[in-house]
């Protein structure tokens, strides 16, 4: 979780950590393998088709407009993506996203399969029950 004020470059460090996740030096990396970064802005569409979860079909899209595919990736492949934290799930301005958004975004949810996940927000709510990491910034 990286949480401040507005302005304060949560975002911008957000991007530092996806850049190092793609680093090609195991040392600049914030594991021993690559991930890919995925950034999801806004808020989820809840009527997704898909089997998943709405954060689940929003990923998948993503990597569907980054590999320029008609085809969306498989679920089964996607799912053992995230399990393996092959892919860095980066979920900007949680607070300033919908209710139903902020409910999707919970790690404590059965169906819950991102293993990497950076979030950037105004305040901890919806993530003060799980295990984490916490970057504040105070101006």
């Amino acid at each position: 979780l990286i949480q401040g004020e507005e302005g304060v470059g949560k975002t911008s460090l957000a991007c530092q950590i996806a850049l190092w996740a793609l680093a090609s030096k195991a040392t600049d990396r914030p594991c021993k393998h690559q991930m890919l970064p995925v950034i999801l802005e806004g808020d989820l569409d809840l009527k997704t088709a898909g089997s998943k979860t709405p954060i689940f079909e929003a990923i998948r899209g993503q990597l569907q407009n980054l590999a320029d595919e008609s085809d969306p990736i498989s679920e089964a492949l996607l799912e053992q993506l995230l399990r393996k934290n092959r892919i860095l799930v980066i979920v900007d301005g949680l607070s300033e996203r919908s209710e139903e958004t902020r409910k999707q975004v919970n790690p404590e949810l059965p169906d819950f399969l991102i293993n990497a996940l950076l979030v950037t927000s105004r305040s901890s709510e919806g993530l003060s029950k799980v295990t984490k990491t916490t970057i504040s910034f105070t101006i």
